[in-house]
């Protein structure tokens, strides 16, 4: 884990092209998440690749146990491989920004929400 730093990150505005800088609001604090990492970040950031599995083919199944294993970290990387980000298997403020975009496309979808 890294720690938060008082620098300026990448935002989102609801849109995988159109990212924007924009004070931190990633989750507790943490700057990025990575292989080895537990806790209830993990837990969200799992809920979410398995939430929005169906519109992204290659993200494979994973179990949402709070740990941040290998199972999770390839989940990761093939979710990047979609974005244009690096496929490095991190989630740092860019991919939670890009995760938090595709769910909120899942979410509009599922409700018929445009």
């Amino acid at each position: 884990m890294k720690t938060l730093n008082n620098s300026k990150i990448i935002g989102i505005d609801h849109g995988y092209g159109n990212m924007k800088t924009a004070n931190c609001c990633f989750p507790t604090g943490i700057t990025a998440y990575t292989l080895g990492d537990t806790g209830g970040a993990v837990f969200v950031i799992q809920g979410i690749l398995q939430a929005i599995q169906n519109n992204f083919p290659k993200i494979p199944p994973i179990s949402d146990s709070g740990v941040f294993d290998t199972a999770t970290q390839n989940a990761v990387k093939q979710f990047q491989s979609y974005t244009p980000l690096p496929a490095d298997g991190v989630v740092d403020a860019a991919t939670w920004n890009h995760l938090l975009a595709a769910l909120d496309a899942e979410i509009r979808n599922s409700a018929g929400v445009v």
